[in-house]
């Protein structure tokens, strides 16, 4: 049975066991725990957040949800942007759209294991941003799912182990056709059946 929420947490009408926490929803079991999962959508340290990161260090962008994402046996983010340098964002992009180098590592401190890069702004910065994201991921000693220099690499799945069990993680997109991956061409796993 799920405890009851406390008066910060709000339950959610519909959803059995699911409480909102500071805008979070955290999901409680019902049944015996096998395994937990962490997540955080559209990760973006852009604009005030660049600037409190410069003021502060890059991980006060996490610190907040660190220690969740730390307890969990698989925690996952969308890194909505990717790693580029300033000017290299396409022109017909926001040049604010793009992450520092640093972004991935601190999300690995703060326990991040696997990430999406299936964002609609993932190949702002083009192949190359595309590849410098990659390379902070994997420098970080996180997995990245859901992109790729091809289609088939898009779409190939992380693959993890947490408390004996193996967890698959799949990531895709709604993306305009120039940001997504062909059988040739680099981008992010296109959600469309026909593709």
């Amino acid at each position: 049975m799920s405890p009851a929420p406390s008066e910060t947490q709000r339950v959610l009408p519909g959803t059995p066991g699911a409480v909102a926490l500071r805008g979070a929803m955290l999901l409680a079991s019902e049944g015996e725990e096998r395994l937990t999962l962490a997540a955080l959508g559209d990760v973006g340290v852009i604009g005030s957040g660049r600037a409190r990161a410069a003021r502060e260090g890059v991980d006060s962008a996490f610190r907040v949800a660190a220690e969740a994402l730390r307890a969990a046996d698989v925690a996952f983010a969308n890194l909505e942007f990717p790693v580029a340098e300033p000017g290299t964002v396409r022109p017909d992009r926001s040049p604010e759209f793009r992450h520092d180098a640093d972004v991935p590592a601190a999300l690995a401190r703060a326990g991040v294991r696997v990430v999406s890069l299936a964002t609609n702004h993932m190949m702002d910065a083009g192949s190359e941003g595309l590849r410098r994201t990659f390379a902070a991921c994997e420098a970080a000693g996180m997995r990245a799912v859901g992109a790729g220099a091809n289609l088939e690499e898009a779409r190939r799945p992380a693959r993890l182990e947490a408390r004996g069990q193996r967890v698959v993680v799949l990531a895709y997109a709604q993306a305009g056709v120039a940001d997504r991956a062909s059988a040739t061409g680099p981008g992010v796993a296109p959600l469309d059946e026909e593709v």
